[in-house]
């Protein structure tokens, strides 16, 4: 593939190391946390903001179990990749001290949320925040103290694929610097070819939504798959999703 010299290659020796010969990096970005400035006072700051008494029945989680307990564990002062059943165990305990807060879990319509249904806080995606404040200048999106999660989508092509030669081609398209720019300018995402950028929104590389440079990620951390720890996240994930559920009942 021509583009693929371009590609940055940071992603492919952290989100992709087990896999990288096989994995090209699409859209990047981060999870931190999203606040309305004119609901909220006192500065948010940290992950474990989102426990204060003040803000009962209203904060918007995540529906993502893996990104929901490494949140949880960063709060702790524990990896948000630990492998620790004791450590997960912690988190699991005062992730259900959270419910009292929770207005709502969810992944997908985060502008509505908060900008048509009032929330106060909760984590975002950083294109997700980026779409909230091009609509209000009422949020603030910030990088939480303990360290914020950041993500790296990837493309593959399957190994039964019935027409490998489209794939790359395909992919090549994608990767392409214009096509890229097109594609980060529309989501509000980053994107991994480092050429692109030239042809990306100045305002969007400027900002520290979409391009945060290094100062804005102490601390941050990069989930890594391991299939036995994720089970065992998702298994209690599960259960306080239907605590949460049972008390919105009550």
């Amino acid at each position: 593939m021509k583009n693929y010299s371009n590609i940055n290659q940071e992603f492919l020796q952290t989100n992709f190391s087990d896999t990288k010969e096989f994995t090209i990096p699409y859209l990047w970005g981060t999870v931190g946390l999203i606040y309305n400035k004119k609901l909220i006072k006192e500065p948010i700051t940290q992950w474990n903001d989102l426990w204060r008494d003040e803000f009962k029945n209203a904060i918007l989680l995540s529906n993502e179990p893996a990104d929901v307990f490494a949140i949880t564990l960063k709060s702790l002062g524990f990896s948000a990749n630990s492998t620790n059943k004791d450590e997960i165990t912690k988190a699991y305990n005062k992730l259900q001290k959270l419910i009292p807060n929770i207005k709502d879990i969810s992944s997908s319509n985060a502008i509505t949320y908060f900008i048509t249904d009032g929330f106060s806080l909760g984590m975002a995606f950083s294109g997700d925040a980026k779409l909230i404040i091009d609509n209000s200048d009422d949020f603030e999106f910030i990088y939480p103290k303990e360290g914020a999660l950041k993500w790296a989508d990837g493309m593959v092509i399957l190994k039964n694929s019935k027409n490998k030669d489209l794939a790359y081609k395909f992919i090549d398209f994608i990767i392409d610097e214009k096509n890229f720019a097109k594609i980060g300018n529309t989501t509000g995402y980053a994107v991994s070819n480092q050429v692109s950028l030239k042809y990306i929104d100045k305002k969007d590389v400027e900002n520290n939504i979409t391009y945060p440079d290094e100062s804005y990620l102490f601390n941050s951390e990069i989930l890594i798959d391991n299939e036995n720890t994720y089970k065992n996240i998702v298994e209690k994930f599960e259960n306080f999703k239907e605590m949460y559920n049972k008390s919105k009942v009550q």
